[in-house]
């Protein structure tokens, strides 16, 4: 069964962050300790395991999502999704407008059938495009 918490704490959600973003995606950094504590936590669990998670944050009216991770093994099965619509639904709990979140190139087509729209030039993020993606909500 799969569950989902909000959270403000990263302690679960740096366990998949490690695995998904360092360890698989070969990143060199993930963890920023200021950054970070900046943000809540929404974590989708699979009998009591993380196994997804999304960070979010509302300033003025603007959310942010980012750092969506779910392992591999509990991929395709739509947990990815829900992560972002129950961050969708938070953010707007917070009074947040509209959402935005900087996409790996990958990953564009997904958040596009989440409604997201693509702005900007792509940028670098080490080794992987990026472009920043917006919704209203």
């Amino acid at each position: 069964m799969i569950s989902y918490k909000y959270t403000k704490t990263n302690t679960d959600a740096d366990k998949i962050r490690q695995v998904v973003f360092l360890d698989e995606q070969a990143f060199s950094t993930e963890f920023y300790p200021d950054d970070d504590k900046t943000f809540d936590y929404i974590i989708a669990y699979f009998n009591s395991e993380p196994i997804g998670v999304v960070r979010i944050k509302v300033v003025d009216g603007r959310g942010l999502l980012g750092r969506l991770a779910v392992l591999k093994e509990h991929r395709h099965r739509r947990i990815g999704s829900k992560l972002v619509i129950k961050a969708e639904q938070k953010m707007k709990e917070l009074n947040a407008d509209e959402v935005h979140l900087h996409a790996q190139q990958h990953a564009i087509p997904f958040y596009e059938k989440l409604g997201y729209v693509g702005y900007g030039e792509f940028e670098m993020d080490e080794h992987t495009p990026h472009r920043w993606m917006k919704k209203e909500i």
